[in-house]
């Protein structure tokens, strides 16, 4: 009754239930992590946010092989984590409500985005540079680990260069407009009456 009784337009509500849900996340994350971060700081003291953390900068150069291992801070490795956390929570989000109106099962629409998050296992390996004749790092799945990506260690282990922290952000953008516009398409064809009905 009260899908059928919001006086709102259908893809509407479906934003205002995935900003609703975002929010919550949102929320929870930065508890959460507030409550790790004073509850570690209060037992084993705060560090500093200069603290090193390692990188892997990708050289096709054997030579400069052993130069290509480095450090940087861990402020700006979680400075570049967070563009991705976001991304990846709104994609999530949103990959959620397109797949709950295919599915109108919930079980179902679990098992499609457990899919869709672990789908890089079926094809990662070493030696993948490509799929089908595309490039890796033009499949979103490549940045889902994306701590991986931020500190080099993903080109490390495909022993590439091309899967980098800015084509991660472009990928994953869009791959959010192209789920927007499938889940205006599909909000259009499968309406609240054929959603509900």
């Amino acid at each position: 009754t009260q899908r059928i009784g919001v006086p709102i337009g259908w893809g509407s509500y479906l934003f205002i239930q995935s900003l609703a849900l975002l929010t919550f996340v949102f929320s929870f994350f930065l508890v959460a992590g507030a409550v790790f971060y004073v509850s570690n700081g209060l037992l084993f003291g705060f560090g500093s946010l200069d603290w090193q953390v390692p990188l892997y900068a990708y050289t096709d150069d054997p030579l400069l092989m052993m130069d290509a291992a480095g450090l940087m801070p861990i402020k700006t490795f979680l400075l570049k984590a967070l563009p991705f956390l976001g991304l990846l929570l709104y994609l999530f989000v949103r990959l959620t409500a397109l797949f709950s109106l295919f599915f109108r099962q919930s079980v179902v629409v679990f098992v499609a985005g457990i899919f869709t998050l672990l789908f890089e296992r079926l094809y990662f390996n070493r030696t993948t540079r490509d799929i089908f004749g595309s490039d890796i790092s033009n499949f979103p799945q490549t940045y889902f680990d994306f701590g991986k990506v931020i500190s080099g260690e993903k080109n490390f282990l495909l022993n590439t260069g091309t899967v980098t922290v800015e084509k991660g952000l472009l990928v994953l953008l869009l791959t959010v407009v192209g789920v927007e516009l499938l889940l205006a398409v599909t909000a259009y064809l499968r309406n609240r009456q054929r959603f509900i009905g």
